[in-house]
């Protein structure tokens, strides 16, 4: 989300829709990348217990919704390309985690934006 030259005119209220937008795709990248860890937690599982096995003994892969009979020759291959691409996705959703963190936290440093906690916190130390 690039800042426009218009930032300035906008009201408080869409600066604090604005913030809590780019909080909840913070939250968004981060169940998505927790997701794609645990689909790769899986496919690195599997790809172990295959790497042990007779390269033409017969395993059993979903494809679509269907259950197809494959060799572990055929199917590790496969599986360890899914593992690879996954790892690319959760590093590019990790990226853009980071890049919108940083987005949210200079748009609340530019328009000093506090929760409630932070209002309190503030409070507690200046009695």
């Amino acid at each position: 989300m690039a800042e426009t030259k218009g930032d300035d005119n906008i009201t408080e209220s869409e600066v604090i829709e604005r913030y809590q937008r780019m909080q909840n795709q913070c939250q968004a990248f981060a169940n998505k990348i927790a997701e794609f860890e645990a689909d790769l937690a899986e496919h690195e599982m599997v790809i172990k217990t295959l790497k042990d096995l007779s390269e033409d003994r017969k395993a059993y892969r979903f494809i679509n919704g269907v259950l197809v009979e494959k060799t572990v020759g055929a199917v590790l291959p496969d599986t360890e390309g899914n593992a690879e691409q996954i790892k690319q996705v959760i590093a590019k959703f990790k990226s853009e985690l980071e890049n919108t963190e940083n987005q949210a936290v200079a748009w609340k440093n530019k328009y000093n934006i506090k929760s409630q906690r932070e209002v309190m916190s503030e409070q507690a130390v200046a009695k």
